[in-house]
């Protein structure tokens, strides 16, 4: 019997292959701010940064903020929904062979 949807978005939420993931693209994010990084770092990075892009353009055009502070904020929380969906990922096929589905947080 598998997990009720609520519990499996918390866990996929805050296990600690999504942490890894949010970690690791923060750390893409810094080295490409930076400029020490290279230029094909930007390719995980797009889907958040393309989320947050319509997002803030969302915000200014349809609902009159005019925040330029705004663009930061949203791209953190789109990296981070960008690592629940890649810890949700390697959960699914980690446990895709198991008979039960329940396994302790990432032992």
């Amino acid at each position: 019997m598998s997990a009720p949807p609520v519990e499996t978005a918390r866990r996929a939420a805050t296990s600690r292959v999504t942490l890894g993931v949010f970690a690791l693209l923060l750390a893409a994010w810094a080295g490409f701010a930076a400029g020490v990084a290279p230029g094909e770092l930007f390719f995980p990075l797009f889907p958040a940064f393309a989320a947050a892009f319509f997002l803030d353009t969302v915000a200014y055009n349809q609902l009159g903020l005019r925040a330029p502070w705004l663009f930061y904020p949203l791209a953190f929380a789109c990296l981070y929904a960008e690592a629940v969906c890649v810890g949700w990922i390697v959960r699914r096929v980690r446990t895709r062979g198991e008979s039960t589905g329940d396994r302790p947080e990432d032992a």
